[in-house]
């Protein structure tokens, strides 16, 4: 609770800060905008972040002279390479109106690198100086031969500027140092509960296998001495104890994913798909399953240890939820939605009715009892997390009786 609280803080201290800021990943993708950014392009948030900067910013296409994209490109890989802040010359921009008509914008921007611990650059501050009135100014005082007079104007704006800019990282400054206070208080707090979680899982765990080894060693010794009743009761213990241990086992795997570094790189999803059907083999082979994979399938973006747990889940998923009397039948293929790449798993199963589609996400989410269909009811909301970490997003498409197919959001690699 305190960790989310810490992270809701600092997301709304950012996002109300008093410029036009961007935070981008080493792939150029929008992970936070200033509300003053939004604001200055005309855009929402929900439509920015998680985007590619190129894909939300382009140039006018009707101007055949327009360069700002590629100066920008090039200032970001500099940036990238060279691990030092990377101002630009004043630029002009073409911001989109919601009518579809450009509005011409002059930003001088600079590009701030942030190198993590390992010495790799993790992150990408994109700041912008507006300059279209100053410039505007310079303009038209050209146009009507008062040049001294847009001297003047250039001067008085160029100072304010600089108030405003030394107000502005003299505030991200103190901010900085508050977050750097709280980032060591928090990865305290976190170590400390990773430490008593898996303590308390320990010593949960230990008497979960004393529990399914003695009462196997019961049936063995003693099964001539039991009666059916007395073995059923046995059965149900070990049943029970193996229940709860993958429970625990589960929720761990969960608990990880909310603090765990998630280091993001491009994969191979034909090569991921391949790895994980080796992995499920035998229980593909023991169900007699039909899996057909279309590829080939793209590259993404995304965390090869984060994306082989949900793809294992999903696939064990699409087996676990065919009748015993119905051979399984998994579809693997890429489908585009609204312009953004899915990889989408579909099954021949039971279905999920449209009133469940979100809550089955949700943990401890079971939709039939154990003894109809075993699990946990955490898989799926591990899967939602796993991607979640990987700024990506899941989601089910479905008819009772008709299969499920479930789709995978990943940003796409360029």
């Amino acid at each position: 609770m305190m960790a989310a609280a810490l992270q809701t803080n600092f997301q709304v201290l950012f996002e109300r800060a008093p410029g036009l800021y961007l935070v981008l990943d080493p792939h150029f993708f929008i992970l936070a905008a200033t509300d003053n950014y939004l604001r200055a392009t005309m855009t929402r948030r929900e439509n920015v972040v998680g985007q590619h900067l190129f894909d939300v910013l382009t140039d006018n296409p009707h101007d055949a002279n327009a360069n700002s994209t590629d100066n920008l490109r090039a200032s970001l890989e500099r940036a990238l390479r060279e691990h030092i802040p990377d101002p630009m010359a004043v630029q002009k921009y073409y911001i989109r109106r919601p009518t579809g008509e450009f509005e011409e914008r002059y930003w001088n921007p600079i590009n701030i690198p942030i190198v993590g611990a390992d010495g790799h650059v993790e992150y990408i501050i994109h700041c912008i100086e507006d300059v279209t009135e100053f410039v505007r100014s310079k303009k038209s005082g050209e146009e009507n031969g008062n040049v001294v007079d847009a001297e003047e104007v250039m001067q008085r704006e160029i100072l304010t500027r600089a108030e405003q800019l030394s107000t502005t990282n003299q505030q991200l400054k103190l901010a900085n140092e508050e977050l750097a206070l709280r980032t060591a208080e928090l990865s305290n707090t976190l170590q400390t509960m990773q430490t008593f979680t898996y303590s308390i899982a320990h010593d949960l765990r230990a008497p979960l296998r004393a529990l399914t080894s003695f009462s196997g060693l019961v049936l063995d010794e003693y099964k001539d001495k039991l009666d059916d009743t007395g073995k059923d009761f046995l059965n149900r213990i070990k049943a029970a104890a193996r229940q709860m241990d993958r429970l625990v086992s589960d929720l761990l795997a969960y608990g990880q994913l909310t603090h765990v570094e998630v280091t993001a790189v491009p994969i191979s999803l034909d090569s991921a798909v391949t790895r994980v059907l080796r992995d499920l083999d035998a229980e593909l082979s023991a169900r007699h399953a039909e899996v057909e994979v279309q590829r080939p399938l793209p590259t993404v973006i995304g965390n090869i240890v984060l994306l082989n747990q949900v793809l294992v889940n999903l696939i064990d998923n699409a087996l676990k939820f065919v009748p015993p009397d119905k051979t399984p039948h998994i579809v693997i293929n890429v489908k585009y939605h609204e312009n953004r790449l899915r990889l989408c798993i579909s099954d021949n199963g039971i279905g999920i009715a449209p009133v469940y589609h979100t809550k089955i996400f949700d943990l401890f989410a079971r939709l039939h009892k154990p003894s109809e269909y075993s699990g946990t009811g955490i898989g799926l909301a591990l899967v939602k997390k796993a991607m979640e970490r990987m700024m990506g997003k899941v989601g089910v498409e479905s008819i009772p009786g008709q299969g499920s197919c479930f789709w995978l959001e990943f940003r796409s690699a360029r």
